[in-house]
């Protein structure tokens, strides 16, 4: 789909303006008839924008509205795309996935935080170790959750290059 819209455009805005011109000259209303027609010509741009945006709100949007022309070609690349980037998101899901089902056997305590330090996800062992409870404690703070003032230094300043052993708030040994 390498067509030059650009040109296409010119062309179809140039022929509505002609054709109006020539259908209103005989009557005397060449300025009235190239109104007219650019009038149809946004009104139908129009209708598609609306159209698009409609499928844009959509809850599950599914295949684009019919549309020929520049309007057609914007549906396609943006249902191509937008098929794209769902592909993408279930196959990081299933790396998500299968990488937390991994780190469910292990003993070590695996904690996820977002950017802000607020837990996203952890491990059965975080839970048994550090006495995180499912879904009260999903959102909150680490810092808030694991109260221990070595750990709010090592994780608020941000340099993780040498390990910090903590002994659990649950079971001293």
């Amino acid at each position: 789909m390498n067509i030059n819209w650009r040109s296409r455009l010119t062309t179809q805005l140039s022929t509505v303006v002609a054709g109006c011109a020539l259908a209103g000259w005989p009557f005397g209303h060449v300025g009235l008839a190239v109104a007219l027609g650019l009038a149809v010509y946004l009104a139908v741009t129009l209708r598609h924008l609306l159209r698009l945006h409609a499928w844009l709100l959509s809850e599950a949007p599914g295949a684009p509205p019919e549309a020929e022309g520049l309007w057609g070609d914007v549906l396609d690349r943006l249902y191509r795309r937008q098929r794209h980037e769902q592909r993408q998101r279930e196959e990081l899901l299933a790396v998500i996935g299968r990488a937390q089902a991994s780190t469910e056997a292990l003993r070590d305590a695996i904690i996820l935080v977002d950017r802000y330090g607020n837990l996203e996800w952890w491990n059965r062992a975080a839970e048994t170790l550090l006495g995180l409870r499912q879904p009260q404690d999903l959102g909150q703070p680490i810092t808030n959750l694991v109260r221990h003032p070595r750990f709010s230094d090592y994780f608020l300043g941000g340099d993780y290059g040498e390990p910090l052993e903590l002994a659990s708030p649950l079971n001293d040994d």
